[in-house]
């Protein structure tokens, strides 16, 4: 999308002269063109870019300079036009997303008759600002005339029939209205079980269908938008992501790009932020200020810099396993890779933590390999199934040529993710029976379950949970490097609690030893305690470290 001066065009006509009279009549036609203006719906993202500079005077940034990223006003367009019934936002911070919002929900509300909206602040200073944002537009007469009386942060209506909510996040806040679109405004600061009431707020009417909104910059790893983004796909939002170099106003000239066109490089460069920007501000189309933006880059640390405003990176700051590297890479360079894969040869152990609802119930195929390496080569994580049904999922009696029983069983690949539930896909691998069971010691309904499989039950009774927490830390990368915890890529669920799993954070923002508690499934824990379970028992029965079952 790329402004052309469509309004422009109607508004300037021709040159001016000194003729006072002229004046007058352009002054005039101004005049008459904003009123227009402000009565006319946008019909098209152009349209809708130029209401928005003239009638409200904010310049939405249109064009990114990053190539993996989107324009602030995209979203902007998608939301007030309806393109996508969910969208996930990660800005940086500071960057306009509350302004840019409360245009949208200006729009809507004024143009389109009876539109419900419910904006949800994390905190309650983004409920204040979009709230003044409303404020301040409704000043100008014509809007103000639409209203039933003065705006109030809990409600404002538009005698149109069109309400606006501002509410708080909280559970009681997010249980009650059922509006056209809800917003999420910080939903990285959201508790999880927040976030679980928001989700039923929105629904569809006769003239409008439903539209969820999430927006925040990502403070940390494990946080709610980072999960949110990771399930995207199945609960079917679009992820739009736009960084602070994406929302500066263009640099006119850049010293350091001029130099390096002519094979000079400055060390340090002139611009504080050219190693992360490399001249692309200068194509930018927003508001932020290059002075403010360098502000920010020096007054904040790396981590932070990099992931609440380039949103390159996300900070590991408060991770448990804050050395698990997911990145799919070569055996041994990382915690991830696909040459884990099954070795007949070698014995198969279930590293398991029981569950039904809401918490899953896991099975982890698991393989020490001769210099005590943990290999997790399979999952299955279930909810709401039974234990005969889940365990009939990984053995059964097979027969040779000669039919004779084989030494193997039939795993089945199950998909699984917290929307939709556990779905055997029809793919089945074979494996050994399992040679143990790596269980918790309370966990006294699937071990019995297990045991009457023939599978032997093995679990920790003198290693507490830090010391469990400490033994998988240093199996995921000790102090030379080795990484001798490796997943499989099919082993997804597995990966990503281990790569969320957090601590518990205090009201002053530092982090505890101690996990964070599991409430509402805001700090997934399965798969992380079925590996603990398993290292904390060897660990503890061969009195040194790891070694092969």
């Amino acid at each position: 999308m790329m402004p052309t001066g469509l309004f422009r065009n109607t508004l300037v006509t021709d040159e001016p002269d000194t003729d006072t009279r002229y004046y007058e009549r352009y002054q005039a036609r101004v005049v008459q063109a904003l009123r227009d203006l402000k009565a006319s719906r946008p019909q098209n993202d152009e349209e809708l870019w130029y209401w928005i500079w003239y009638v409200l005077g904010f310049a939405i940034a249109w064009r990114p300079v990053c190539d993996e990223h989107v324009a602030p006003f995209q979203f902007v367009a998608d939301c007030f036009f309806g393109r996508k019934p969910g969208v996930v936002i990660r800005g940086a911070r500071g960057s306009g997303k509350t302004r840019s919002l409360s245009t949208v929900h200006l729009l809507n509300s004024h143009f389109d008759p009876g539109f419900k909206t419910a904006h949800v602040g994390a905190v309650q200073r983004q409920g204040d600002l979009c709230h003044g944002y409303v404020r301040e537009y409704v000043k100008d007469p014509h809007f103000r005339s639409t209203l039933v009386k003065d705006p109030l942060i809990s409600k404002t209506e538009w005698r149109n029939g069109s309400e606006l909510s501002i509410l708080p996040g909280t559970v009681s806040a997010t249980s009650g209205p059922h509006p056209n679109r809800t917003v999420a405004d910080e939903f990285d600061l959201m508790p999880w079980e927040v976030y679980q009431q928001f989700i039923g707020m929105a629904q569809s009417s006769d003239r409008y269908q439903a539209q969820t909104i999430y927006t925040s910059a990502q403070v940390t790893s494990f946080g709610p938008l980072a999960r949110l983004i990771a399930e995207a796909p199945s609960r079917g939002l679009k992820v739009d992501t736009f960084c602070v170099l994406d929302v500066m106003v263009p640099c006119p000239t850049c010293e350091d790009a001029e130099r390096v066109k002519r094979g000079v490089k400055l060390d340090p460069p002139d611009c504080p932020i050219w190693d992360y920007c490399q001249g692309r501000a200068r194509n930018a189309t927003g508001h932020l200020r290059r002075e403010d933006v360098i502000a920010r880059f020096l007054q904040a640390d790396e981590d932070t810099w990099l992931s609440q405003h380039l949103c390159r990176t996300t900070s590991v700051k408060g991770l448990v396993y804050e050395r698990f590297d997911p990145t799919p890479a070569e055996l041994g360079k990382t915690n991830v890779s696909v040459e884990a894969e099954y070795k007949p040869e070698l014995p198969l152990a279930l590293a398991t933590d029981d569950g039904f609802s809401p918490d899953p119930m896991v099975l982890l195929a698991c393989q020490l390999q001769p210099n005590g390496d943990v290999w997790v080569v399979d999952e299955i994580f279930a909810t709401n199934r039974l234990y005969e049904e889940v365990l009939s999922w990984i053995h059964g009696t097979e027969l040779d040529a000669a039919g004779v029983a084989v030494d193997t069983w039939p795993w089945q690949e199950v998909e699984w993710d917290e929307v939709r539930g556990a779905r055997p896909t029809g793919v089945v691998r074979h494996y050994r029976k399992p040679s143990a069971a790596y269980t918790g010691p309370s966990d006294k309904q699937l071990q019995a379950h297990l045991a009457q499989l023939g599978i032997p039950i093995l679990s920790p009774t003198r290693t507490n949970v830090l010391d469990g927490i400490g033994e998988v830390r240093r199996v995921i990368c000790d102090a030379r490097g080795h990484r001798g915890l490796v997943l499989h890529p099919r082993c997804k669920n597995a990966i990503a609690h281990l790569q969320h799993y957090h601590r518990r954070r205090l009201p002053n923002g530092e982090y505890t030893a101690e996990p964070a508690d599991n409430v509402g499934r805001s700090n997934p824990d399965d798969g992380a305690d079925s590996l603990r379970y398993l290292i904390a028992f060897r660990l503890e029965s061969a009195r040194v470290r790891l070694t092969p079952l």
